[in-house]
């Protein structure tokens, strides 16, 4: 008798992601399709963490900068759908 090998799926999931203010002088972008692969569940730290890493010089405007997904704040442990809406959105200041 064989061991059946294990397989693994991955997934592919489609985000849009909405850049603001700051975010959007760093990065360059105004909004950009993003493809992620999983083989489990994708949440709003897993895109931070890949726009980190495609993004090294805003790493510290992405890790600091509120997220919403859907037009609704979220925290970073919200799981991500095909389809969603992010935006990054930099804290507001005024005087």
């Amino acid at each position: 008798m064989h061991a059946s090998p294990s397989v693994t799926r991955l997934w592919k999931m489609e985000v849009k992601v909405l850049y603001f203010a700051s975010a959007r002088e760093e990065i360059g972008l105004r909004e950009e399709q993003v493809t992620l692969d999983s083989d489990k569940d994708v949440t709003l730290a897993t895109l931070r963490r890949l726009l980190c890493e495609k993004y090294p010089h805003a790493e510290a405007t992405i890790g600091s900068i509120t997220l919403a997904r859907n037009l609704e704040y979220s925290s970073d442990d919200v799981a991500l759908e095909n389809g969603d809406e992010v935006a990054l959105i930099p804290p507001i200041s005024g005087g």
